[in-house]
């Protein structure tokens, strides 16, 4: 069986997300190499150490080159790590002379192996992209694009170096988080591809890339360990292959939530146990294990709850008298919020069960009201008045076709 390739990029601050990747696809593929550009040095000094067997860790010194460099300085580090994306693919194809490369968003988790989805990809293609399959309360199609670069696989071949060396040169002219003249970062350069190239396949396996923007598309159930997703508009069914844990971030004190999306991503107490919970407990392993500092995101116990966080969903949740006491004894009330007692400071690991078994922030306040960042509500408010757009379009079309059907029956009659 023929090593699986994928690259992927991340810094020390997305560090635990990044491994986490890593244990979920050795998990599932038995034959594979990540290879990771590591975007500082912390990152770097992190994954040296580690020295995972199946882990090649590539340094900036020896990625950049003068076009990236002058590109660096024109963008914020996340505009920067979205124009490494064709970059580290570039750079992992040339250097290490790989058959083929899958770049993978450092935010995603496999829950099944990721040959599934290469295995779709004819013989006769060499690229494979995934949709995003948006639900329809959340399409940002116009905005953020058809197409997710999340897992996107290239062969070393003519066709496919081709497409990939356009959006390289794409990528280092123009990549920013903001929408314009039809572009979005490194991503809605991917809308034209299955028109432009034939030699792009579209991944139809809905099973790749389930995340908060078209989770509510779908129910889950386990079978033999495996979670299955039922698309209920078609009543298909498909193995859970990988959730992007797109929008998920860690506050100072630990918690968790979804910063962006209105009224917020809705997330099922289904999926959150049998998707978000197990994430959470990984990367609190993770960053538990390696004693990662505040500011490294990865979910911790809070040491403060609100009053309405910790009386009307903790506790009500918690099925049992000896574990309410138990939480009663982790948090005591200071007369404005509950705060962290030094018994739980000392038993951590058990606490954070506690809290995601109670699915703690799956509607709270800290989840869902969390105030929109500025680069949403920009996509947002761009994609709405786009569709108020088609749709003023579409109305108008069907007035004047209405009024020319008035017309010519008018001229008709006898």
């Amino acid at each position: 069986m023929n090593t699986v390739n994928f690259c992927t990029l991340f810094d020390f601050r997305y560090s635990s997300r990044g491994l986490a990747l890593y244990k979920s696809i050795e998990k599932h593929c038995a034959d594979f190499h990540l290879f990771v550009l590591a975007m500082d040095d912390a990152a770097t000094a992190l994954l040296t150490n580690l020295s995972l067997s199946n882990m090649t860790v590539i340094t900036l010194a020896e990625f950049e080159n003068a076009e990236l460099s002058q590109a660096k300085s024109t963008r914020t580090r996340q505009e920067y790590c979205w124009t490494c994306t064709p970059a580290i693919i570039r750079f992992c194809l040339n250097k290490y002379e790989l058959p083929e490369c899958t770049y993978l968003d450092a935010d995603i988790l496999f829950f099944n192996n990721p040959r599934i989805i290469l295995e779709q990809l004819p013989k006769q293609k060499t690229v494979l992209i995934t949709p995003h399959h948006y639900a329809k309360e959340y399409d940002q199609s116009a905005t953020s694009g058809i197409f997710c670069v999340q897992f996107v696989t290239f062969k070393n071949e003519s066709r496919a170096l081709k497409v990939l060396d356009t959006w390289y040169h794409q990528c280092i002219e123009w990549c920013y988080a903001h929408v314009e003249d039809g572009k979005f970062g490194d991503q809605k350069y991917l809308d034209s591809w299955p028109e432009e190239y034939d030699c792009v396949e579209v991944s139809e396996h809905f099973g790749a890339g389930v995340a908060p923007w078209n989770i509510r598309k779908y129910d889950l159930d386990v079978t033999d360990e495996t979670i299955l997703i039922k698309d209920f508009t078609t009543n298909k069914i498909l193995p859970l292959i990988f959730y992007h844990f797109h929008d998920l971030y860690f506050n100072t004190t630990g918690s968790w939530y979804h910063k962006s999306g209105y009224p917020g991503y809705q997330i099922g107490e289904d999926v959150y146990h049998l998707v978000y919970g197990s994430y959470l407990r990984q990367l609190h392993a993770i960053g538990t294990e390696l004693d990662f500092p505040i500011g490294v995101d990865f979910p911790r116990p809070p040491l403060n709850l609100s009053v309405s966080d910790f009386e009307r969903i903790i506790i009500p949740r918690t099925k049992t008298f000896l574990v309410k006491e138990k939480l009663r004894s982790f948090y005591v009330f200071n007369g404005q919020e509950y705060e962290a007692t030094s018994i739980m400071l000392n038993n951590e690991v058990q606490i954070f069960e506690l809290l995601v078994t109670t699915h703690y922030n799956l509607s709270s306040v800290t989840l869902w009201e969390i105030p929109e960042n500025s680069l949403y509500q920009s996509i947002l408010q761009t994609q709405l008045r786009l569709n108020k757009i088609k749709n003023n379009i579409i109305i108008r079309l069907f007035f004047a076709i209405r009024n020319l059907y008035k017309s010519i029956t008018r001229k008709l009659k006898p």
